[in-house]
């Protein structure tokens, strides 16, 4: 095993410096230029703002008062009540999600102060790319003592930074910011997202099916439907480099998501080519498990579309909020869902972890969940994961991270890099 990695991670080195790129020009989640017309290019933004969010983002102490579209959407909150079972801690303490988003930056610095020579830095920023960030990322996985903390990897992931942007459109945006009209910043936000290609690769359009009834279905390939569950086109805190970030700014018109479930199963009746589905978003986990279920409980008898073999779950939730597996209040019913879907329907079920770096496998409470992924629901774990700078762009860190999945039963799947796709399979 160790001389398999080390060829790996041999092979990773020469992948990494494939196209003759500098380290600072790869993995390219904070090249600004970048951001218009890729896949892959950074994202994540506030929804529509007033001038209210910046009264002086140089100070700590405004509260921003950007709508709070994102507070609280999905509450996954609940007691603890499966304390002691297979796979959890004795004594896990009950928690409860709760967003953090633009307009609690602030206190956010107040309890790291490391924050706070950056708050102008992300304010502004975050007008134009959606934020948010769960308590649970920014108080177990960011290592707010480090000498500079915009350079430690969990910082990059989540908080937004005007080097994002082009020289143009960051001169744009501060212009109309100092000149203090909002409703001139407000469209300055509008014409910059607009120019950096919400939809990239003709995600909204390409592949889709035409039927008015799945707005959010896209045949990808012949054997694979994608569907983005309307409830689920939210995550539990949203990464710097996400290509999708057009799903969280508000904007009907850009957002691609399916409403119900019915069309969806009505479509895969007519193509028995498909035998797999990928549910993705956003992050399906954030939805309660009730909602969930409308896409899932079908798949549970083996005779409802049984040309649907594998079912595939694209989330961040053990990165974000491992907790949604464990002390959510519904965290038992998701469990047993997976598990009837897998056990009942003999269908695979794998849960598609977006893990970008070892520290994210690190907690007592992201283990926790993996056991119970893996021991209640019996479903396979599998990661993914696009090179990015400053974060993962090293083959130490991609050896170490597929070193310690290989070790808790995880299988290191997508490696993503630009607009190619490395894949990894070990079994």
């Amino acid at each position: 095993m160790h001389l398999q990695f080390t060829l790996i991670q041999v092979a990773l080195t020469a992948f990494l410096l494939s196209t003759s790129l500098p380290t600072e020009q790869c993995a390219e989640a904070f090249t600004p230029t970048v951001l218009q017309n890729r896949v892959g290019v950074a994202a994540s933004a506030a929804t529509k703002t007033s001038l209210s969010v910046l009264s002086d983002p140089r100070t700590a102490q405004d509260v921003t008062k950007a709508s709070n579209i994102d507070d609280n959407v999905y509450n996954l909150e609940g007691a603890n009540n499966i304390v002691a079972t297979n796979g959890l801690l004795d004594m896990q303490p009950t928690e409860r999600y709760k967003a953090i988003s633009l307009q609690a930056v602030d206190k956010v610095a107040e309890r790291h102060p490391a924050l706070l020579p950056h708050l102008y830095d992300v304010k502004l920023a975050g007008m134009v790319f959606p934020f948010k960030a769960s308590p649970y990322y920014v108080d177990e996985l960011i290592d707010w003592e480090s000498e500079d903390v915009r350079q430690d990897p969990f910082y990059r992931l989540v908080f937004p930074t005007l080097d994002m942007l082009s020289d143009e459109h960051r001169m744009k945006l501060e212009a109309a910011y100092e000149e203090g009209d909002p409703k001139n910043l407000i469209r300055t936000v509008e014409e910059i997202r607009s120019d950096l290609n919400p939809h990239p690769a003709g995600q909204k359009t390409l592949n889709a099916p035409k039927d008015d009834s799945l707005t959010g279905v896209q045949h990808k390939y012949s054997e694979t439907v994608l569907v983005f569950p309307s409830a689920g086109q939210t995550c539990h805190a949203y990464c710097t480099y996400c290509f999708r970030w057009a799903q969280f700014i508000g904007d009907d018109e850009l957002r691609f998501a399916q409403k119900e479930a019915k069309s969806l199963f009505d479509y895969l009746s007519k193509h028995e080519e498909v035998s797999d589905i990928l549910m993705t978003g956003g992050d399906p986990m954030v939805m309660k498990t009730k909602s969930l279920a409308r896409y899932l409980e079908p798949l549970t008898d083996p005779n409802f579309l049984p040309h649907i073999k594998n079912i595939r779950i694209g989330t961040r939730s053990l990165s974000f909020w491992p907790q949604r597996f464990t002390t959510d209040d519904d965290a038992d019913e998701v469990i047993e869902l997976l598990r009837r879907v897998r056990e009942e329907g003999g269908r695979h079920v794998a849960v598609m972890a977006h893990l970008s770096h070892a520290r994210e496998l690190s907690t007592d409470k992201v283990k926790a969940a993996i056991q119970r992924i893996q021991k209640e629901a019996f479903a396979t774990i599998r990661s993914q994961s696009p090179v990015m700078r400053g974060i993962n762009d090293s083959s130490d860190v991609w050896a170490e991270k597929w070193r310690t999945e290989v070790n808790m039963g995880i299988i290191p799947y997508y490696m993503f890099r630009k607009s190619l796709v490395f894949v990894i399979c070990i079994i």
